[in-house]
């Protein structure tokens, strides 16, 4: 962060500005904040304005600049400054989040990611602190789903892996039907993939004319703290133990 002294001097760009060159340059940060409100005496513009102009012409990208020119004391520059790092990692996540769900697939599951499949899940029920066990249904998926007038998803990152699963059954002669297996890999969850893995299940349910889906969700809720959060987000609600529907 570079910030110059009550608007009275501009050696932040002679004393400062090298440094953050420098480093810049050798990649040890992708980004510099020049800080400053104060008028700068003869240049006719506010310190942040001054030190970018000089940024920039010391070989910084102008989108590598970040500014904040509101600050008048230096503590308002350190709090300024850091209200918009915060605003700027939030924005770049959410970048990222978008690119990432672009790269991403949801596929009809076929029998070649199967392994792939399942240890995603057992991978997923241990960084929740669960014994993994294995689902028998997952053994043959065709069987226990498409065979039955079900269907069951995967998602897939770029490198053809698979991230994420879920399911729907129907229910004999019902208009609601079940939604199983919502998983997503234990390293990319908060990426927005659970949720389209479960939009992709309802729609499915409301092409099949069903009303409603259900969800069994396990037991004890400190195990599985994340769908208990997740589905009344999503519109679920707990309609007797341990069961939640939504009507669609």
């Amino acid at each position: 962060m570079l910030h110059m002294r009550n608007g009275r001097s501009s050696k932040a760009h002679i004393y400062r500005l090298p440094y953050a060159v420098e480093v810049y340059k050798n990649g040890l940060v992708s980004k510099i904040i020049v800080s400053g409100g104060r008028n700068i005496g003869n240049a006719n513009m506010v310190e942040a304005d001054y030190l970018k102009e000089k940024a920039i012409e010391s070989g910084i990208k102008k989108e590598d600049i970040l500014v904040e020119n509101k600050a008048m004391t230096t503590w308002e520059n350190m709090k300024l400054s850091r209200e918009l790092m915060i605003k700027k990692e939030r924005q770049m996540k959410q970048l990222r989040k978008c690119r990432f769900l672009d790269n991403m697939k949801i596929i009809t599951f076929e029998e070649k990611y199967r392994d792939d499949l399942i240890f995603m899940i057992l991978e997923a029920k241990d960084a929740l602190g669960r014994v993994p066990g294995l689902n028998e249904d997952l053994l043959d998926i065709q069987k226990n789903y498409m065979y039955k007038g079900g269907m069951f998803w995967i998602a897939v990152d770029e490198n053809d892996r698979v991230i994420g699963s879920v399911g729907v059954s129907m229910i004999d002669n019902s208009k609601e039907c079940y939604i199983h297996r919502l998983f997503v890999k234990y390293n990319q969850k908060y990426n927005g993939i659970g949720t389209k893995l479960l939009t992709t299940a309802e729609e499915y349910a409301k092409k099949n004319r069903k009303t409603a889906t259900l969800v069994h969700l396990g037991k004890p809720k400190e195990q599985w703290f994340e769908s208990w959060k997740f589905y009344p987000k999503n519109g679920y609600v707990e309609i007797e133990d341990s069961i939640m529907r939504k009507e669609l």
